[in-house]
């Protein structure tokens, strides 16, 4: 254990400018072959609450721009004051596809792009599905206008596309639909030109979060339970149609729906198409089926079978019935299939239900779901020279969530003052590949800012801090954006750059403690010995205070003191010694050539000598 001597007639104005230097953050370690070194340890706590990012986490139904009017009671800003949409990091919804194609070589985008502006507007992507039939909706009609329900174009069944007949059953009652024929060489061109002009528009269009592939079954969920009578296409037909959208999106994210399976599922998987799944906590073991997605190293998207409120009530009977939503249950359905999209809740309140009775869990979960960048270790290591001072900051990121990150990073690194101006750019910028950052790994990284001798250290100048970012695209920084990705860090400020703060600054808690007899006493530090300073240990540093007489010993320990502008180093012949200002930049080096070093100051105040792999702090009245 180092000791800290402390003169108790010293007065406060010393005691004060000691206290700043130290709580700066400021360590010093070693120095070998002139060269000097300065270390600044960072300790970082979790992120305290909710943490939503982009390209993952938790959505609800928003089915159009009205969604987000202060006007409905449910909206952002209405009356509900519905807390939901601060954790839901993007909307869902369906569009008709004869609304988008209403003729052939016709589209018409207008809706649809109001809705994605709106989403944008307020910080949220869009999931998109297009829909060519949807059977439930054509009950207020009685089955009797085809277009309530089946949502092909006219103008495909004009052109030769064949139509048949099924049965649905509704509230118990049974209606005969029609109902297109899925494998109908002219539906599938119709569904495949349409395929081509959605992606001519809106491959790569940042409002877009995902596209579900939807020409199949009732709501193109790759089935036709519901229509007894009509049937799948066979699964080459499905597989080509899989391999046609790959061909024409190359970079929006592409879905493939609840019942694709089997060898059309695995043929998804090749091609790099994500899976969803529809029937999550009701139906035994569906969170398994995602599976296959996430060792592909793909997103996985999850929905529950029906709204939270139905869901309450389902009887736990299986067969026969569908298993109740619990929290147990709800957690099992994001964790097992790793989670990249969940639906919240779809039913028609915008999650307000749903998050009022589990605030607390969807909170935590917020961090857990999809990626979550964590830095777990940082520090700062100053060394100089005669030549130049490399500055480099080491950290260590986890990503502790449960999927890997889906889209590149970029990573940089800034010098700010206090009120958060950038000063300097530290270091290159760094890229992190999409999928290549998995959960539960950890990686280090470093960043290099040098300047040549002679010039302003600013890594060193007080009220200079790091801070660090992350971008979704690098010239989204080149351009002055601000960042849009968050670490899991405390310290977020407002723009989303986290900013970096030593233990000692941050949690430094400082008494007096007497360690010797006599005028000479010293200041106990506790000092983070865990991750987020939950334990400590004390720390005693050696602190040697002009106007005592010669603090010496008898045998070889080096002792450093002080007496009016000099400060005296014994027992280091032969050594290097560092001399640094209370900013910590670097005021004299010397060799010494005999067992004494001398050092003259022009200044009082804090200084740090260095030597033999430890810092001892002067203080020169």
């Amino acid at each position: 254990m180092l000791r800290f001597i402390f003169e108790s007639r010293f007065n406060s104005f010393f005691i004060i400018l000691f206290l700043m230097s130290y709580l700066s953050g400021t360590g010093l370690s070693a120095q070998t072959n002139n060269i000097c070194t300065i270390k600044n340890n960072y300790i970082l706590k979790p992120f305290d609450g909710p943490l939503t990012n982009p390209h993952k986490g938790f959505t609800f139904p928003t089915g159009g721009t009205w969604s987000f009017s202060s006007s409905w009671e449910y909206g952002p800003g209405g009356e509900k004051n519905n807390k939901a949409w601060d954790v839901v990091t993007y909307g869902c919804g369906y569009q008709r596809w004869d609304k988008l194609n209403p003729e052939k070589g016709v589209y018409d985008w207008t809706a649809l792009d109001k809705l994605l502006d709106e989403c944008e507007k307020h910080g949220m992507g869009y999931a998109l599905r297009v829909f060519p039939y949807s059977s439930t909706k054509g009950v207020s009609s009685n089955y009797t206008v085809e277009q309530d329900y089946d949502w092909t174009p006219r103008f495909v069944y004009s052109e030769g596309a064949r139509k048949g007949y099924a049965t649905v059953t509704y509230n118990g009652n049974q209606y005969t639909v029609a109902v297109p024929i899925w494998d109908d060489p002219i539906y599938l061109q119709a569904h495949k030109d349409f395929a081509a002009a959605l992606a001519k528009k809106y491959d790569g269009d940042p409002r877009i979060e995902y596209i579900d592939i939807r020409p199949f079954g009732n709501w193109g969920e790759w089935h036709a339970s519901q229509l007894k009578g009509s049937e799948m296409p066979s699964e080459e037909v499905q597989k080509d149609m899989l391999s046609y959208y790959a061909s024409v999106f190359h970079k929006t994210l592409l879905v493939l729906p609840s019942s694709g399976s089997g060898d059309v599922y695995n043929h998804a998987l090749s091609l790099g198409i994500a899976k969803r799944d529809d029937g999550m906590i009701a139906t035994p073991d569906r969170e398994y089926t995602l599976l296959a997605a996430y060792e592909a190293n793909l997103p996985t998207i999850g929905e529950n079978l029906a709204p939270y409120s139905t869901m309450l009530n389902y009887n736990d009977i299986i067969p026969g019935g569908y298993l109740k939503w619990t929290l147990e249950r709800w957690k099992k359905a994001i964790t097992v299939p790793h989670l990249t999209y969940y639906v919240l809740d779809q039913d028609s309140d915008a999650g307000y239900r749903f998050y009022n009775d589990n605030k607390v869990h969807v909170d935590s979960m917020t961090k857990v779901i999809g990626y979550n960048f964590r830095i777990l270790n940082a520090d700062l290591l100053t060394i100089t020279d005669s030549i130049m001072t490399t500055n480099t900051l080491n950290i260590t990121v986890k990503n502790t969530g449960l999927a890997s990150c889906f889209f590149d990073v970029y990573m940089v690194a800034e010098l700010v003052d206090n009120a958060g101006n950038v000063l300097s750019k530290f270091g290159k910028t760094i890229l992190i590949p999409k999928g290549s950052f998995k959960d539960e790994m950890s990686q280090d990284f470093d960043f290099v800012y040098s300047v040549s001798a002679g010039q302003t250290n600013l890594v060193t100048q007080q009220g200079v801090s790091v801070a660090l970012s992350l971008y979704e695209s690098e010239d989204d920084y080149n351009n002055g954006k601000n960042p849009t990705v968050r670490f899991d860090n405390d310290g977020i400020q407002e723009n989303k750059k986290l900013l970096l703060t030593s233990c000692s600054h941050e949690y430094g808690n400082w008494d007096t403690l007497k360690v010797a007899t006599g005028t000479e006493e010293g200041l106990r530090r506790h000092v983070c010995t865990r991750e987020n300073c939950e334990s400590y240990e004390e720390e005693i540093i050696p602190v040697f205070i002009a106007g005592l007489d010669e603090v010496r010993n008898d045998n070889d320990t080096i002792v450093p003191y002080a007496l009016e502008n000099s400060i005296y180093i014994t027992n280091v012949k032969g050594k290097t010694v560092c001399l640094f200002n209370s900013s910590g930049e670097l005021y004299e080096k010397k060799v010494a050539n005999m067992n004494e070093l001398q050092f003259s100051v022009q200044s009082k105040g804090v200084y740090f000598v260095m030597v033999n792999n430890k810092q001892y702090t002067v203080i020169v009245k």
